[in-house]
């Protein structure tokens, strides 16, 4: 008697073989019919356990440490990557400027509640590129954002306190 799980299946007649093989595949299309035909089910039951739980915490973490140091090295060793991402890295230098200024235009800008009727990419690509070409402006002259020179301006006293 053959010890091997090859040796054995290939000793099969070839009738046994079809059979078990059209076996396996009507399981195999039964169990995918099973698991589309329940597919809202099956969503609601991963959103219930995945959503918000310590692992899809401790995984979310994970997966932004990973992706940071990965950009971290990437701009470490690629000289041209990083001089293509400078005007990214300006606004990181004045993000508070970024996000007030973001608020602020939001501000402004939007129309009155329950009279647009569209949605559009337009406002928020429009906010992320004047807020990258603003950055980029301003990180030639100076080396931090307007609020964030006001926040150092605001805050070195403190450093006198005890």
């Amino acid at each position: 008697m053959t010890k091997t799980k090859a040796v054995r299946v290939s000793l099969l007649p070839g009738a046994v073989r079809r059979e078990a093989f059209a076996r396996a595949s009507a399981f195999r299309g039964e169990f995918y019919e099973c698991l589309t035909a329940r597919r809202d089910e099956l969503f609601e039951l991963v959103d219930a356990v995945l959503c918000g739980t310590t692992f899809d915490i401790i995984g979310s973490v994970g997966i932004a440490i990973l992706v940071i140091v990965g950009a971290t090295v990437a701009m470490d060793r690629l000289p041209r990557l990083r001089r293509l991402a400078k005007p990214v890295i300006a606004v990181g230098t004045m993000s508070l400027t970024a996000y007030v200024g973001h608020f602020l235009a939001q501000t402004a800008l939007s129309t009155p509640a329950g009279t647009g009727t569209q949605q559009s990419w337009l406002p928020l690509i429009m906010y992320v590129l004047a807020a990258i070409l603003f950055a980029a402006i301003w990180s030639r002259f100076f080396r931090r954002g307007p609020l964030e020179y006001l926040l150092n301006a605001a805050t070195k006293p403190a450093k006198h306190i005890r």
